[in-house]
């Protein structure tokens, strides 16, 4: 089980992290002291738990990845990009509940930690399918660096 956290845990950061640069390098959101782009001052995250005076308090995938109508409209290179990660993710997904669950079980706004309490309590099947499918993505990825 530690083994299966750890390497999701890994996965989900490098997801995460690529996700991020895909949002730095496009900034969809055009985020201002007036707001962002679609908005105004009530970002689509607003009212969510993890945010605070100080912005979002958590890694969340779904956040991360998801963007909002006008976002998609004025940056079309940020939608495709982000849309080639998503089905990267998907490329790996061979089982129901396994890779594809990273994404497709954290909407709603999900932490990092909530989604590995998820995957703590799925059933020693579903573990054991999503253990392979992780060491799939991060195999995947190892060949796509050294590449």
């Amino acid at each position: 089980m530690d083994d299966l956290l750890q390497l999701y845990a890994e996965v989900y950061d490098d997801i995460f992290r690529r996700a991020s640069g895909i949002i730095e390098y496009y900034d969809p959101c055009e985020i201002t002291d007036c707001g962002c782009i679609a908005e105004g001052k009530d970002f689509c995250c607003g009212g969510c738990s993890h945010l605070d005076e100080d912005g979002c308090t958590t890694q969340s995938i779904w956040c991360k990845m998801w963007l909002c109508y006008t976002a998609e409209k004025y940056t079309p290179e940020c939608k495709k990009a982000m849309s080639k990660l998503k089905d990267t993710m998907r490329t790996h997904d061979k089982f129901h509940g396994s890779l594809g669950y990273i994404w497709y079980s954290l909407m709603g706004r999900k932490s990092k930690e909530e989604a590995l309490n998820e995957v703590a309590r799925m059933k020693d099947r579903h573990q054991q399918e999503l253990l392979a499918e992780l060491k799939n993505y991060k195999e995947a990825r190892g060949n796509e660096k050294s590449t």
